[in-house]
């Protein structure tokens, strides 16, 4: 029985490769292309605009995955017909995708940016209202909306920012650890996407005031959710909010907590393990393909001569 596979990975990551155990399996996801020379691979996975990456060639139209973990707004999403042709299975969080079943799968995204916190019983609680955000000038959709909250946020005495562009801290935890009630706002408002802006709040025991995914209520219990859908609800909201509020909601962030650490949505590390499950039930597993990469190089030159669509 195969007790390690090796997994060619495309895409922007910030370790050379990241292992998880499945059932028994080491599966290893490579980024880094200088440790691939000589190893084996039972199949390629690319990330996002590595989609569009003219090395899926070097594989089998069976051991070819991709993975779309950012929210819609960007081309790669829009050439469905496209991404279906070139990959085998197609993990997504992307409802409308979802509901056109075959080769896609679901994949919610998840994370977190904290290190640990999940670990520790309790969290005292000393300030009321946190916000963490990077302000982008000029930006339209969920960024342009975060930008106006921020110019209402600055001027509030029950508040405090934190974020690129208005008082950058060393960890996202010293944003949350202290406070009650924390903005959390995603960078789009998309059905099923849901990212570290929620999970850093409910593991850190923190209540977050929550814009973004419309369906969080089918993942998590929103009696431990504030969520506001406007300027106008946001600030009515932050008028209401005391520490009296704040224990009735602590229960139910407790168990939204639990719940994200059980469906391992709450790590990058969890998010893998649920990927290599995925790949382990759906791949048959035969001879694995060596990493050349002269080889590459050459399927790329022919790609850009014959412009593989």
């Amino acid at each position: 029985m195969m007790r390690e596979i090796n997994i060619d990975c495309y895409g922007r990551f910030h370790l050379d490769k990241i292992s998880v155990e499945v059932n028994g399996i080491t599966v290893n996801f490579i980024y880094n292309d200088l440790k691939k020379a000589n190893l084996q691979f039972m199949l390629g996975l690319f990330f996002d605009y590595h989609s569009l990456n003219s090395r899926f060639l070097r594989y089998p139209f069976e051991r070819r995955i991709c993975v779309l973990s950012e929210p819609l707004a960007s081309h790669y999403y829009y050439n469905k017909k496209r991404l279906v042709r070139r990959y085998k299975y197609i993990f997504t969080h992307d409802k409308l995708l979802l509901d056109r079943g075959g080769s896609m799968v679901e994949l919610l995204f998840g994370t977190n940016w904290i290190e640990g916190p999940e670990l520790k019983e309790s969290f005292t609680k000393q300030k009321l209202l946190s916000f963490i955000g990077a302000v982008h000038p000029g930006h339209k959709g969920g960024h342009g909306f975060r930008n106006k909250v921020v110019e209402k946020l600055l001027n509030n005495p029950k508040a405090d920012c934190f974020g690129k562009g208005v008082k950058e801290i060393k960890g996202k935890i010293t944003g949350l650890a202290n406070y009650a009630f924390s903005i959390a706002m995603e960078n789009h408002q998309q059905d099923y996407y849901f990212s570290e802006k929620i999970n850093d709040c409910f593991l850190s025991d923190t209540v977050p005031i929550y814009w973004g995914c419309q369906s969080i209520g089918q993942f998590f219990d929103k009696r431990g959710i504030i969520i506001f859908n406007s300027l106008h609800e946001l600030l009515e909201i932050i008028d209401s909010l005391d520490m009296d509020l704040y224990y009735e909601m602590l229960p139910y962030v407790k168990k939204n907590k639990e719940k994200s650490i059980k469906n391992k949505w709450h790590s990058l590390q969890g998010m893998y393990e649920r990927l290599g499950q995925n790949i382990i039930e759906k791949i048959e597993f035969k001879k694995p393909v060596r990493f050349r990469p002269v080889f590459v190089e050459k399927i790329e030159k022919l790609n850009r001569i014959i412009r593989i669509r």
